[in-house]
């Protein structure tokens, strides 16, 4: 019973060349996010990488809920711009 279950495990088990192409790309973005804005920088940070909520970022950056939200709206408008305009076909 156990041989279907390491079977769909397998397929989702990511190979070495598979990770270290992931830690490539995570570089590229991480580069990419440091040349934005010092305010879409810091809510991508609280947002994507702290995981906080958009209470605890307006609080932090003593903003309001509404420009939270805003803010968050447009970091990721723009790093979807520029992710798009990224050429990642090299890895």
């Amino acid at each position: 019973p156990t041989d279907g279950l390491e079977m769909v495990q397998n397929q989702f088990a990511k190979s070495p060349e598979e990770l270290m192409i992931s830690g490539e790309e995570q570089k590229k973005i991480l580069k990419i996010i440091e040349t934005l804005d010092a305010n879409y920088q810091a809510i991508i940070q609280l947002r994507f990488f702290e995981e906080k909520s958009i209470k605890e970022i307006s609080e932090e950056l003593q903003i309001s809920v509404s420009n939270t939200k805003i803010r968050i709206m447009r970091a990721k408008k723009l790093l979807a711009k520029l992710l798009q305009n990224e050429d990642f076909s090299d890895l």
